[in-house]
């Protein structure tokens, strides 16, 4: 398990990387201008993964500090779609507290879902505190502002370990925890694959997935539980050793 750990960490970046500047999934891409798809590739092949644990405690310790490392530069996003609206989405992270307003264009919200875990590019360009809430009325999240944004995907990957199954209206689906994800929350994840792949898995596989996930009410089979859905799920690799190998060839490919 360290072994493939260790492994998935040094190759997270690089497959992220790669992933990022793929082909991109149901969602609209920016293709109306060349000059729109210039900066999305530049922007794409240098803007680092955001941190959000990591930004937030650094505005915690120093606002000004922050601002200067996060304000006006480009990162590469994941969030959940939670609003949508005629010049912008909200995205909810990972981190309940926060969330992202992205500005895209009109072609591109008109294809996005509530709910549906999307990949953006884009560049912060302000922080707005969300007010402390009272006895009566909860708080408000905080805002990170992102005027320029593209849309890039709605696929995430992962590493994960095969629980148990469900069946439901005679479709069996996985229910799998996160080892290590690359994009997408951690966690406890309901894995539907067609039903030819469902039949090869095991309880206890390690199991390597892309797919694109969603928000779904928490919900428990057995002593198991899940709070994401993984959907249009397309297993890569299965075994421990197969997925070690996969990423060792991954690395020595990007090197």
């Amino acid at each position: 398990m360290k072994k493939l750990l260790s492994l998935m960490l040094a190759a997270a970046l690089a497959l992220s990387l790669t992933a990022c500047g793929g082909n991109s999934g149901t969602g609209g891409t920016n293709t109306s201008s060349g000059g729109k798809d210039n900066a999305k590739e530049e922007m794409l092949a240098n803007a680092p993964l955001l941190n959000i644990s990591e930004m937030m405690q650094a505005f915690n310790e120093n606002k000004i500090r922050a601002e200067e490392t996060y304000l006006g530069n480009d990162f590469k996003i994941f969030g959940f779609v939670s609003e949508i609206e005629s010049e912008y989405c909200d995205l909810s992270s990972t981190l309940g507290s926060i969330k992202f307003r992205v500005y895209l264009d009109k072609e591109e919200l008109k294809e996005l879902n509530s709910g549906e875990g999307i990949n953006i590019v884009g560049t912060i360009d302000s922080f707005e505190k969300g007010k402390e809430g009272t006895w009566d009325t909860p708080p408000e999240s905080d805002i990170i502002n992102i005027n320029t944004a593209y849309y890039v995907d709605n696929t995430v990957y992962g590493v994960f370990m095969v629980e148990t199954f469900l069946t439901d209206n005679n479709e069996k689906s996985c229910i799998a925890k996160s080892v290590q994800m690359l994009g997408g929350p951690e966690g406890g994840y309901r894995i539907l694959f067609d039903q030819e792949t469902v039949s090869t898995l095991n309880q206890q596989d390690f199991i390597f997935v892309g797919g694109t996930v969603y928000r779904s009410v928490k919900a428990s089979v057995g002593p198991y539980s899940y709070s994401n859905e993984l959907r249009d799920a397309e297993l890569i690799v299965k075994g421990q050793d197969e997925i070690v190998e996969y990423f060792k060839q991954i690395d020595n490919e990007l090197k």
